[in-house]
């Protein structure tokens, strides 16, 4: 399992597109729940649980990954 995170200008809208266009799209993944702040991914035998907090420095996304870790940190590099 992995923690990562990292802060970005995106707006929050535009975070969980690009999560679900990743994780879901191209990794298949099923959404488990989602809100304005959080949004869960299943599938593979692991999950990926994003969390978008709003901070000083902007906008700081925050994810937890369990057998996606590779996968998180590349969704991470682009934002």
């Amino acid at each position: 399992m992995i923690l990562l995170s990292k802060n970005t200008k995106l707006s929050n809208e535009k975070i969980r597109q690009k999560a679900v266009g990743f994780f879901k799209e191209k990794y298949g993944l099923s959404t488990e729940s989602a809100g304005d702040c959080c949004i869960d991914f299943i599938g593979g035998g692991g999950h990926v649980h994003l969390n978008i907090f709003n901070g000083e420095d902007g906008i700081k996304v925050e994810i937890e990954a369990k057998e996606w870790e590779e996968q998180a940190k590349k969704f991470l590099s682009l934002l």
